[in-house]
């Protein structure tokens, strides 16, 4: 078998590939599992990320594809800001160590109060926030 330029740059180019695959595979295999590991952390956590405005600390709690999840919380917490969001609680129910929802109040800038409630997720022992209506089962 005669070695040629042609063979040589394939064979380049199909490595290069391959190297590319594995270290994106181990990199999306490294990634920290969102959620905190209490229902009680997890309340904690998004009330002071909401009241901060912190959109890192929001990311940490969000059942939220990874590719987009720190966008995703940029935009809440600019949200928030933009609305002049304060007095912000988290309350979870039902109460206990397995609660389905948490509910989300507040203050916005002109004194009119909103809330809304959100449903929770635990994974392998890790409490998020899903952003999906809170249907319970």
């Amino acid at each position: 078998m005669q070695i040629t330029r042609r063979r040589v740059v394939v064979t380049v180019i199909v490595l290069l590939g391959a190297s590319w695959l594995t270290t994106l595979t181990v990199l999306i295999a490294q990634q920290p599992e969102a959620g905190v590991p209490s229902p009680s952390e997890l309340r904690t956590t998004l009330e002071q990320a909401l009241n901060s405005k912190d959109a890192k600390a929001l990311e940490t709690v969000l059942d939220y594809p990874p590719s987009a999840a720190a966008d995703f919380a940029k935009s809440y917490a600019a949200r928030f800001t933009q609305e002049g969001a304060r007095d912000v609680r988290v309350t979870l129910a039902p109460a206990g160590d397995a609660p389905t929802t948490a509910t989300v109040t507040g203050v916005l800038a002109d004194g009119r109060r909103f809330g809304y409630p959100l449903a929770l997720k635990e994974d392998g022992g890790n409490w998020s926030v899903a952003f999906v209506p809170p249907f319970s089962p």
